[in-house]
Parts: C-alpha cells; structure tokens; sequence
C-alpha cells in the first residue's frame, strides 16, 4: 500500500501478532475485548511491547481517535 509503517496502527489479540507488527516498525494496541481473550492477556500482549491496550470497542475508538 505504500505508506509508512510508522504511520499504521495494528490492532492485535495475539501476542505473535503484537510481535509481528512491531517487527514492522508500527504502533500496535493490544486488544482485549473479544470473547475467547483470556484475563491475562492485557499483561500478556504489555510484556511483548503494545503500545496501548483497548479493553472493548469503545476504548479502542478512544485510542485510535487520540493516535490520529
């Protein structure tokens, strides 16, 4: 798509994929709010390096309108 990595959010419920989008060179939030996360995957996806975690969709809109 030719844009700049730093100027993508990746929004992730796996900690391979926090991982993979940080190889990437991009702003990942955790998200936590799906029916099969578990309760420690907040600590789970921070220990890997999220940025931000979003804990339901409203917190996830929150953060994606505070990352434009």
């Amino acid at each position: 798509m030719q844009t700049d990595p730093a100027r993508c959010v990746v929004i992730e419920d796996s900690t391979p994929g926090v991982a993979a989008g940080l190889a990437a060179g991009m702003r990942v939030v955790g998200f936590t709010g799906a029916s099969h996360c578990v309760p420690t995957l907040a600590d789970q996806l921070r220990e890997v390096g999220a940025h931000m975690i979003a804990v339901d969709a409203d917190a996830l809109l929150d953060v994606l309108s505070r990352s434009a």
